[in-house]
C-alpha cells in the first residue's frame, strides 16, 4: 500500500471513529463496512493496526469510557 493510500485510509479510520455514537461504538468489522461504503476495501486487521497508530482504543473500551462520562 502506497503513502498516499496509507494516509487516506488512517485518516478515514479516524473520521469514522469521530462520527461515531459514544455510547454504541463502532466494532473494527462495522468500521471497514462503513470504508467499504465510502469506497475504501480494507481487511478488519488493517483497522486494528491503524486504529492503535492511532491510539483509539477498541470499542469495548471506548463504551466503557462513554459510561462512565
Amino acid at each position: 500500500m502506497g503513502g498516499g493510500q496509507q494516509d487516506f485510509i488512517i485518516a478515514l479510520v479516524s473520521r469514522i471513529v469521530a462520527a461515531e455514537d459514544p455510547h454504541k461504538p463502532l466494532s473494527d468489522a462495522a468500521i471497514v463496512r462503513q470504508a467499504r461504503e465510502q469506497g475504501a476495501i480494507l481487511a478488519r486487521r488493517t483497522v486494528v493496526t491503524y486504529r492503535g497508530k492511532l491510539g483509539i482504543a477498541p470499542s469495548y473500551a471506548r463504551r466503557a469510557v462513554a459510561t462512565r462520562d
